[in-house]
């Protein structure tokens, strides 16, 4: 009897341990759980940090906002060339590039070309040997010129739209003489040891030029610092400037 009240309290105190080591298991376990419900991770994911806004748009140049942009420009011209004693009429169709050089100030290189023509033919009287007379005679020259213009110009736009401008200028002129005939005859072509004609002159360019929108009138005088021809035995050249109006379009 006693061997069996000593079993039943045997069993009942392992049941009670088992009971307690999985109420302790339990409790344990529970902050494992508590863990997992306030896990950083998802705090970190929930303050995660702001996308990256797109990048500004970059604005435009300043040479863009404020107009100062290349151009070019197609112009007709009168140009008549002085020369020592005579003025030939001509007229002068050219091509010009402006190159902007600043995007703070309107200041622009000038650089082009333009084909020249210039004649001029009159009559004088001669006294004829032969018949002992004065008679009737005519003289003329004729020029055919291309210059190649590099001038410095600023552009003082006037008015609230900015649409007029006035634009003084300076710069050089290269000048190649295609043609030159004095009386029908070549003046290169002269087998005189004391004359020279130059081909190549080379001179100063001053002007103004007025825009309107895209419409340009404008005046410039060339002066060449090369004479044409000289003649080393009499001691005389010849030397050459040329006025140019011109009206022109400017794209």
């Amino acid at each position: 009897m006693l061997i069996v009240c000593a079993a039943a309290l045997a069993l009942n105190a392992g049941a009670q341990s088992k009971t307690t080591a999985k109420s302790k298991s339990v409790t344990t376990s529970a902050p494992a759980k508590k863990s997992v419900t306030a896990a950083p991770a998802k705090k970190t994911t929930a303050v995660a940090p702001a996308k990256k806004s797109a990048p500004a748009k970059k604005s435009a140049p300043a040479a863009v906002k404020s107009g100062y942009r290349d151009y070019n420009r197609i112009s007709l011209s009168y140009a008549p060339m002085f020369m020592t004693g005579s003025t030939l009429h001509g007229v002068q169709a050219g091509y010009t590039h402006g190159i902007h050089l600043s995007s703070k100030h309107p200041m622009y290189i000038e650089v082009g070309g333009n084909l020249q023509f210039n004649r001029k033919s009159e009559t004088f009287m001669d006294y004829d040997p032969v018949t002992d007379d004065l008679v009737e005679d005519e003289t003329s020259f004729t020029l055919l010129r291309l210059n190649v213009p590099v001038a410095f110009t600023w552009r003082f736009a006037l008015g609230s739209k900015k649409a007029f401008k006035i634009s003084p200028l300076t710069g050089i002129n290269f000048g190649v003489n295609l043609l030159a005939k004095q009386d029908g005859a070549s003046i290169f072509d002269y087998e005189d040891p004391d004359y020279k004609a130059n081909r190549f002159q080379f001179g100063l360019i001053e002007g103004v030029n007025f825009t309107y929108k895209r419409f340009n009138a404008g005046v410039a005088y060339v002066i060449d610092l090369m004479p044409i021809e000289k003649d080393d035995f009499w001691g005389a050249k010849t030397n050459t400037g040329t006025l140019t109006v011109s009206v022109g379009y400017e794209f």
